[in-house]
């Protein structure tokens, strides 16, 4: 119900920091979503609140690649792609450009792969932690 979605958006939004101590709150969040889409059209408003979460710890390991990815992954071809992009363009993680990369290697459309891939490149351009820049630059590479 909307009832519930407005409240798991209260819970992300209370969630910035993630560390120890709130990260089994985060991952139950993350089933509660998963329910709440099953077999309905998943609801695209709680797409941002994950990745906030996930552009607010860029050094957290959430797993590989954890519950929060995994959620968002269920949001892929239904409106995960253009929040993914805006994503990156403010602030990208290395979760964040992985997935990026899932989905290009999930596409054959050659303008859509650079459409993905100029967002990579654009994010060398950002004032990014060494470690990260290495990684997008071997995943720009890769699809060169």
């Amino acid at each position: 119900s909307m009832n519930t979605i407005q409240q798991v958006k209260e819970n992300l939004a209370s969630i910035h920091h993630v560390d120890d101590s709130n990260i089994d709150k985060l991952n139950l969040l993350c089933e509660e979503i998963n329910h709440i889409n099953k077999g309905i059209q998943p609801d695209t408003s709680l797409i941002r609140p994950l990745l906030d979460i996930l552009e607010a710890n860029p050094n957290y390991d959430f797993g590989m690649p954890g519950y929060v990815v995994h959620t968002l992954e269920t949001y892929y071809k239904k409106g995960l792609e253009q929040e993914l992009i805006g994503s990156i363009k403010r602030n990208p993680t290395l979760y964040t450009i992985w997935m990026l990369n899932r989905i290009i290697n999930g596409t054959t459309n050659k303008k859509e792969q650079n459409c993905y891939l100029n967002i990579l490149k654009e994010a060398l351009q950002k004032n990014i932690p060494d470690y990260l820049r290495t990684q997008i630059q071997h995943l720009i590479d890769i699809h060169q």
